[in-house]
């Protein structure tokens, strides 16, 4: 495809092993249903080499130091007479109004927040939490910025959703999870014309142990999977379940809690498996019958997928998760501290079992999977 006509559509963020990992992937969300309309550039500062796999929706990326040279760079050419990005995504918690003003007379703004903490200067501003904040933003946005909020224009992928699910969907990734079953949860939501896809290997017997899924993000910052990993192993949680572990690529305790896994008895390893990286997530999902894991973007991926979860806030921006999820009723929390007890793990995971099947209705009813479509029709709508 000829790509000089499109328009020009520039994403700035940060993104590295302690922070930022998150912004990259839902963005990366967006890029498929952007690519037949735009040039797709990545302005990428602090960026930790070990991602670049995740940025190949990309058409060109472009790497810094500070956002504050990504600036003088857009600005420079600018002052040479040349053109910057017709639009330009902005997901970085460090750029405010300072940074947004210098662009906002060349290019459309952009912007993906959800901390309602900080002013924009910006065209269009999306907030997917659940409960929005729409006066908070109207304070820190100009008077003709458009709001985007709430559960109808969620960033989660149509994949995540089982009514959109190709149950006959052949996975090109290498982490081998996907050869496990589909989960009685993800069979029970298919559609009637989505079990002709559904083969009868798929099926799990009644001999199988609920499988969990752990997973805090691509770099766990607070060391929640270590944590969870000693839960399990203290309290011998893996004589009731299989558990799963997903840490991520840049997850600093891999080598940790593969050495602690490799000490364990070989018929206790059987039960307890570490996975590096998958790129497949929402197949992965299909195959669990329950998660812990953060309030971070797979939460709202969870939440598609309908698997009761526990989750633990593990950063700033996650403050309010646990409140939302007992409002609605979608899942448990527990708390970092709540980690290091076993025996509140234990306590958890039991409920989860017994709630199962209300926190699957309940999750059912909060997005219809069609947020992706809404924001890029609002995305264009910007430079009709």
């Amino acid at each position: 495809m000829n790509k000089s006509n499109l328009i020009q559509i520039g994403v700035i963020l940060r993104a590295n092993e302690q922070i930022g990992t998150g912004h990259l992937m839902r963005i990366k969300s967006l890029l498929p249903k952007l690519k037949e309309h735009a040039h797709l550039t990545l302005y990428v500062y602090n960026f930790a080499p070990v991602l670049k796999p995740l940025c190949s929706d990309y058409d060109d990326i472009v790497t810094f130091e500070t956002k504050e040279d990504i600036l003088s760079h857009l600005k420079d050419k600018l002052a040479q007479g040349q053109s910057i990005a017709d639009l330009f995504i902005i997901d970085d918690y460090a750029i405010d109004k300072s940074f947004e003003s210098e662009l906002y007379p060349y290019s459309k703004i952009f912007v993906i927040d959800d901390l309602a903490n900080r002013e924009h200067q910006c065209h269009m501003l999306l907030d997917q939490t659940l409960f929005t904040k729409e006066q908070e933003y109207q304070k820190l946005c100009p008077q003709d910025c458009e709001l985007l909020l709430g559960s109808q224009y969620s960033l989660t992928k149509e994949c995540f959703y089982p009514q959109y699910f190709d149950f006959d969907h052949q996975s090109t990734c290498s982490c081998l999870c996907h050869q496990l079953p589909f989960s009685a949860r993800a069979i029970a939501l298919a559609s009637k014309a989505q079990h002709k896809d559904i083969k009868q290997a798929h099926n799990p017997t009644s001999l199988t142990l609920p499988k969990v899924l752990v997973n805090f993000g691509g770099a766990d910052p607070a060391g929640a999977c270590l944590l969870t990993f000693k839960a399990v192993v203290s309290e011998q949680l893996y004589q009731h379940y299989d558990f799963y572990f997903l840490l991520g690529a840049a997850n600093k305790d891999f080598d940790l809690i593969n050495k602690l896994l490799s000490d364990l008895p070989a018929d206790t390893q059987k039960r307890i498996k570490l996975i590096s990286h998958c790129n497949d997530v929402a197949d992965l999902l299909y195959r669990f019958d329950l998660a812990i894991g953060a309030y971070g973007g797979m939460f709202r991926e969870r939440i598609a997928a309908a698997i009761p979860t526990i989750g633990v806030e593990i950063a700033d921006n996650q403050a309010g998760a646990q409140e939302i999820v007992k409002h609605l009723q979608i899942g448990l929390s527990l708390t970092l501290d709540e980690l290091h007890n076993g025996k509140c793990v234990t306590k958890a995971l039991t409920t989860l079992t017994e709630q199962a099947d209300t926190y699957t209705k309940n999750c059912q009813a909060i997005y219809d999977g069609q947020g992706l479509n809404r924001i890029v029709a609002k995305m264009l709508s910007l430079l009709a």
